[in-house]
């Protein structure tokens, strides 16, 4: 199973809003998530069609409806274990999931760090916008090799 890590896209600056979860994209994030759609569409060529996994705060939710747009409107499953970093919840979910299809989760800082870390060894540092890949081997949960680790300006300027 491939999965793919992805940091939710430029939102609202923290402390503008009462309510966190409540933060949403700004335009500049908008538009840069959309500009990446190419490059990641090509980093996922060979995997195949992605299923998109979220965390349910809105700045995570509008970056996953933007690329499951991009994707061909694929359907969105919300997953709280992703807001509040629960990798043990993640790994049931995964465990549970049968398919040859890539798992592109929708995720915050620093847990995302932390998943790579738990995946591959390396902790990883997503800026907004950027993804990395992670594939299983030998069938085993714990057991992930790194694949590629993006940043959002190189994603953006993939074609």
């Amino acid at each position: 199973m491939i999965i793919i890590l992805f940091r939710h896209g430029l939102a609202e600056e923290a402390g503008q809003l009462e309510n966190d979860a409540a933060r949403q994209l700004t335009v500049t994030g908008r538009r840069r998530l959309a500009a990446s759609l190419p490059g990641l569409r090509r980093l996922l060529a060979t995997a195949g069609q992605p299923q998109i996994w979220s965390s349910p705060l809105v700045r995570a939710a509008e970056t996953a409806a933007i690329l499951a747009k991009g994707f061909g409107d694929v359907t969105i499953r919300y997953l709280d274990a992703l807001a509040d970093g629960n990798w043990t919840e993640v790994k049931k979910q995964l465990l549970r999931t049968n398919t040859s299809q890539p798992v592109l989760m929708v995720g915050h800082e620093p847990t995302l760090g932390y998943w790579s870390e738990q995946l591959c060894g390396l902790r990883l540092p997503f800026k907004k916008g950027s993804a990395a890949a992670f594939d299983q081997s030998k069938n085993k949960l714990n057991e992930y090799e790194l694949l590629w680790f993006v940043q959002p300006a190189t994603l953006r300027s993939l074609k």
